[in-house]
C-alpha cells in the first residue's frame, strides 16, 4: 500500500493512501495521522481462526 503526504493546492496537506486522499489543515496533523496509520499497519495481526498466541511470563 502506498502512503504519501504532500501539500494541497488549496492550502493544507493531503495524505494519500493508495487511491484515497485525506485532507488535513496542518502538516503536523497529516504527519501524526500517517505515523499512527503506519504503526497500525505494521502491528502484528492474527489471522482469523488461528490459535491465540500464548503469553509466557518469566518467574521472578
Amino acid at each position: 500500500m502506498q502512503l504519501r503526504m504532500h501539500p494541497s493546492t488549496k492550502g493544507g496537506w493531503i495524505v494519500q493512501v493508495g487511491a484515497y486522499r485525506i485532507p488535513f489543515h496542518t502538516e503536523r496533523e497529516g504527519r501524526e495521522y500517517l505515523r499512527k496509520l503506519r504503526e497500525r499497519i505494521e502491528a502484528p495481526h492474527a489471522l482469523p481462526g488461528s490459535p491465540k498466541p500464548r503469553i509466557i511470563r518469566q518467574a521472578r
